[in-house]
């Protein structure tokens, strides 16, 4: 079974054809960038191209960029942004009456690999 590494969202992933990934959000106007034909932001079903592949291997071949992989690439097709679970972070300073509580909620963008070429 073919499947590559792929770098996007400062992370690294393995893309298996027909697995579904969880990874960073993709920004408009990045290399991988999730723009639909007119320029708007990717909708459900919208293709994206990952051109940083790191390593491919098909069947028993293995093949290792330095730092990438010339003329390989990953498509995907965008299924849907998640938020994740809420990050909370808390700072308290003792007798200075000093607190602060803060939440975050990071958003992830799913994505189901198509081809590995």
């Amino acid at each position: 079974m073919a499947f590559a590494v792929i770098k996007t969202g400062g992370k690294q992933y393995v893309a298996r054809e027909g697995e579904t990934l969880t990874i960073e959000r993709l920004k408009v106007g990045s290399p991988t960038s999730a723009v639909s034909e007119v320029g708007l932001p990717l909708k459900k079903g919208g293709t994206v191209t990952f051109d940083e592949v790191l390593l491919v291997s098909d069947g028993g071949m293995l093949v290792l960029g330095a730092p990438m992989v010339e003329g390989k690439s990953v498509t995907a097709t965008f299924e849907r942004e998640i938020r994740e679970p809420k990050k909370i972070t808390y700072k308290y300073k003792p007798k200075a009456r000093t607190r602060v509580k803060r939440g975050s909620r990071q958003i992830k963008a799913v994505v189901k690999i198509s081809t590995v070429s």
